[in-house]
C-alpha cells in the first residue's frame, strides 16, 4: 500500500508530454533576470531571431530537415538554461547554438549573420 502512493506521489509531478516542465512556462515572462550578465539576454534574443528567419527559409524551400530540430533542441535547452539562472552554462550552449546556426545557414547558401539587426 505504502508503495501504491509513493509511485502515485512520483507520477502526479511530472509534467505533460511536450510541456517541459517550469522552465517554459515561466518563458518570456520571466526574462529579464537583474542577475544575468550584461548582454546575455540580448545575445539569447538575438540567437532565437537568426534561427527563426533560418527555420523560416528552410520551410519556405521546404527543406525543413531533421538539422533545424536539432538547432531548436539546443535553442530550448539555451532558453531554460537563462530561465534556471546557470549563466555560465547559457553562454556556452550560445557559442554552440551560433555555430550551428551558422552551419544550417551554409546548408541553405545562406550568408552568415553578423550582428543583431
Amino acid at each position: 500500500m505504502a508503495l501504491l502512493l509513493l509511485m502515485a506521489g512520483c507520477t502526479s509531478s511530472w509534467p505533460p508530454v511536450g510541456q517541459g516542465g517550469m522552465a517554459e512556462a515561466r518563458w518570456p515572462a520571466q526574462l529579464v533576470d537583474p542577475a544575468a550578465p550584461e548582454g546575455m539576454e540580448d545575445r539569447l534574443r538575438c540567437s532565437f531571431a537568426h534561427l527563426s528567419v533560418t527555420e523560416t527559409v528552410a520551410r519556405d524551400r521546404g527543406t525543413h530537415s531533421g538539422a533545424v530540430n536539432m538547432v531548436e533542441l539546443s535553442a530550448n535547452r539555451a532558453r531554460r538554461e537563462f530561465t534556471g539562472g546557470f549563466y555560465r552554462d547559457v553562454a556556452l550552449t550560445l557559442d554552440r547554438l551560433d555555430q550551428e546556426i551558422d552551419r544550417l545557414r551554409a546548408s541553405l547558401d545562406l550568408p552568415p549573420i553578423k550582428g543583431c539587426a
